[in-house]
């Protein structure tokens, strides 16, 4: 395996772990800051630290990039662009970046620096990849999920970087396709503050009866370990090989780092270097999405945490509160071990002793159950090898050429990895009255650079015999020299600070005639469109595909504008068949709905229809949704993540026809496992379409909401467990400026009642009293949120 072109990317969330990724073979690391960051939670980096991690990494011949990779909020754009440009001028290599919006901006203002499209941006087919390239993106991580022929198709026709992940903690959603957390807490995972829901016990439900008897993790995923698959991954055109992992250990990203490096640089991979990446941290591994597994080899439902490595059998329980056990491996004193109790709760317990295989230990732990297995969490002596690989900082070799002439200034060269730094001493060197300078002196002098990363391995020096300068000044020298080879390493005066001013200028407010109120409805079946009174709507989105000709034709003679929705993850045969319909249907269609920026790319390069921007392309300022109105499309849907007093003070900076989202059970999860694979023993998709858990079918959460699942062709979605209603500030949501009031139906019943309301609300049939009225009743019988429209979230 040739690895000179390739990279090692791994996570640091913090310097300590920064420093653990480099000391084991790290070709780049990757970082956040206090604030942008989608892990909210990490330790992360303070302004300064991120100027040490620069300096650190680049004087070691290393890349560092940092997350920006978090929706910005309209308020928060000046300072996002402030900290970019604080990383451009201390000479970051990338940022890594989810909002679209923000993507533009650094892109017109920093031309010179990278942008790395984050995985947020759910990135999965050729088109997304080719707008990118457009907006100036020099790399995208692909969607965990991507398969490897979408990759190689990528790689043959695009001139981008390609990165993926492979090793660390999966998501069960696509990522930036995630609102569970938000809907659930108002922790959004789009703003880096995920609860991780996820990691929670759901039970499963048709109906109201339970289908399972035992609560189990049916949304927790296994970790990704990909050591075996690098090969894969590289012909079929990844060039970035990124750990997952700001959240954990330094040691675990030593471990992790200290493995794939072997791999990448060709050397065999042993059943120890796969040993320790279960033993410094594991929910069982799988291969993954992209490279094949599904259903129970992708998921681990019975606990969602790390379950380390099987080390003994307890063979013997008494009444002394002492157990027995068979050793199937070593532990050493200080290993963290778990056992089961009687009640089947794991038990936490550290090691006194020490022990080979077939050992027999007798440990003082109570109401253990007997003949089950004892487990180790943690190996101390794997993690003092990690601790050691990085806990002595290695010093970096540098030379001096030192000229002393008497009658003339001295100067002072030093040499670095091909980088030559020369300073000039501030006075005339003299004929030295007592002691002349000699080598000894200046060596002494010279090899002071304890608080430097530097050690003096090489020095010349050409001293007049009778030469004198005072030591203070040769000193002054050193550090001058030291200062500007730092600077020079890390960049930070090779890039000159932009200049702002324009960029961060306040947007000139449009004004906006306030709009009359419209209505447009997306439906999910035959029986729904049935339902509708075209008189009352002005705008309706497809979203199934049966019958869509005399659909469309009935909508077109009520004077309803037609649309069809393309969904939230496109891959290139979806785009084939979509091109199909939109042929077939051309005449009849008024414009495609997308949530995709791939879809967008190809419907704007293929087709002359209306585009409205949907709910997937999670736009949360005036810059995502400017951009996206300036390429063409007529309708922005505001991301349901935004509360009313965002999107007043956003709303008159947008130039086009806004949309946002009123009722409707929201999708929470979007994910190409299905959470019932593994009560079904599904290994792949292929009977998906005759499944009778394709709908219906319930996760039932401990607070005892549920959450309807249901499959869309290839894709699992799973909707927020109560519909959204926003009825009472739809008159102060239109006097923002928002003109097209989005009803989502998907599997409900009766949607007649639904759109009278909003109808005869909006058209000043009936009083604000009387709505409140119907909020209550209809409360009575089907319990209903408002979203973020009020709270927001964090």
């Amino acid at each position: 395996m040739q690895g000179n072109k390739l990279e090692l990317l791994a996570p640091a969330g913090s310097m300590i772990a920064l420093k653990a990724a480099i000391s084991n073979g790290a070709d780049a690391v990757y970082i956040g800051g206090k604030s942008f960051s989608a892990r909210k939670y990490a330790s992360n980096f303070t302004d300064e630290e991120i100027i040490q991690a620069i300096q650190y990494v680049h004087l070691r011949n290393k890349k560092i990039y940092v997350t920006v990779n978090t929706l910005i909020d309209e308020k928060e754009i000046p300072e996002a662009i402030n900290f970019v440009n604080f990383l451009y001028i201390n000479g970051v290599d990338a940022v890594i970046i989810q909002d679209i919006g923000l993507c533009q901006l650094v892109s017109e203002n920093f031309p010179d620096l990278a942008i790395h499209a984050s995985t947020q941006m759910t990135i999965n087919n050729l088109e997304g990849f080719k707008l990118l390239e457009e907006m100036g993106v020099k790399r995208v991580v692909v969607a965990r999920e991507m398969p490897l022929e979408e990759i190689k198709r990528i790689r043959n026709n695009v001139n981008i970087e390609i990165e993926a992940f492979i090793h660390g903690a999966l998501c069960f959603s696509y990522s930036g396709q995630c609102l569970m957390s938000s809907l659930i807490g108002g922790r959004s995972g789009n703003r880096g503050a995920c609860a991780q829901p996820c990691r929670k016990k759901y039970c499963i439900y048709s109906s109201e009866k339970k289908v399972e008897s035992d609560a189990n993790y049916y949304l927790s995923t296994r970790d990704l370990n990909t050591i075996d698959y690098l090969e894969e991954l590289i012909e079929a055109g990844v060039t970035s090989f990124k750990i997952e992992g700001r959240m954990k250990r330094p040691e675990y990203v030593a471990i992790a780092c200290s493995v794939y490096r072997k791999s990448l640089d060709g050397e065999l991979i042993n059943d120890d270097d796969k040993k320790n990446l279960y033993e410094i941290f594991n929910r069982k591994f799988t291969k993954g999405i992209m490279l094949g597994d599904y259903g129970a080899k992708l998921m681990a439902i019975d606990r969602p945490n790390n379950r380390g490595v099987v080390i003994g059998k307890v063979i013997e329980t008494n009444n002394n509160n002492k157990v027995k056990v068979k050793l199937l491996d070593k532990i050493s004193i200080g290993d963290g071990l778990e056992f089961l109790n009687i009640k089947g709760e794991t038990v936490g317990f550290i090691s006194k002793s020490d022990g080979c295989v077939n050992d027999i230990i007798e440990f003082d732990i109570k109401n253990i159950k007997n003949k089950s297995n004892v487990i180790r969490t943690s190996n101390k002596k794997l993690i003092n090898k990690a601790i050691k690989s990085y806990e002595v900082e290695s010093k970096i070799p540098i030379s001096f050429i030192a000229k002393l002439k008497t009658g003339k200034k001295a100067t002072l060269e030093l040499n670095f990895d091909n980088n030559k730094i020369e300073v000039v001493s501030k006075e005339i060197i003299e004929e030295a009255k007592n002691i002349p300078l000699n080598y000894q002196i200046v060596e002494k002098q010279l090899s002071k650079l304890g608080n430097t990363p530097f050690y003096l391995e090489n020095l010349e020096c050409e001293i007049d015999d009778d030469a004198f300068l005072d030591i203070k000044l040769i000193n002054e020298m050193r550090r001058e020299a030291i200062g500007k080879i730092l600077n020079k390493i890390t960049n930070i005066q090779s890039r000159k600070e932009i200049n702002l001013k324009e960029t961060l200028a306040e947007a000139k407010p449009h004004i906006k005639k306030k709009s009359k109120a419209k209505i447009e409805v997306k439906i999910s079946s035959q029986r729904q469109f049935d339902e509708i009174d075209f008189s009352k709507i002005n705008r309706i989105i497809f979203d199934f595909k049966e019958n869509i000709e005399e659909n469309l034709l009935t909508a077109k003679r009520n004077n309803v504008e037609t649309f069809l929705s393309t969904g939230i993850v496109v891959y290139e045969s979806e785009i084939e068949d979509f091109n199909n319909t939109i042929d077939e249907f051309n005449d009849l269609l008024d414009g495609i709905a997308v949530s995709n920026l791939g879809m967008l790319y190809h419907i704007l390069n293929n087709f002359d229809k209306k585009i409205l921007a949907d709910i997937g392309l999670n736009i949360f300022n005036s810059y995502s949704a400017n951009l996206l109105i300036n390429k063409g499309i007529d309708t922005v849907i505001l991301s349901p993540e935004l509360n009313l007093n965002q999107i007043k003070y956003m709303s008159n900076k947008i130039e086009g026809n806004l949309s946002y989202a009123v009722y409707g059970y929201l999708p929470a999860m979007i994910a190409r496992n299905c959470p019932f694979a593994t009560v079904k023993g599904c290994v792949d998709e292929k009977n998906c379409v005759n499944c009778t858990y394709r709908s219906g079918y319930y996760l039932k959460d401990e607070k005892g909401y549920f959450f309807r699942v249901q499959k869309n062709n290839n894709h699992s979605v799973i909707y927020n467990s109560m519909p959204l209603m926003i009825l009472e500030e739809i008159e102060e949501l239109n006097r923002a400026g928002i003109e097209w009031f989005r009803l989502n139906f998907t599997f409900e019943e009766n949607i007649d009642e639904i759109i009278d309301i909003y109808y005869e609300f909006m058209n000043e049939k009936i009083t604000k009293k009387e709505v409140s009225n119907f909020v209550e009743n209809f409360k009575k019988k089907q319990q209903i949120t408002k979203g973020h429209i009020n709270r927001g979230i964090l």
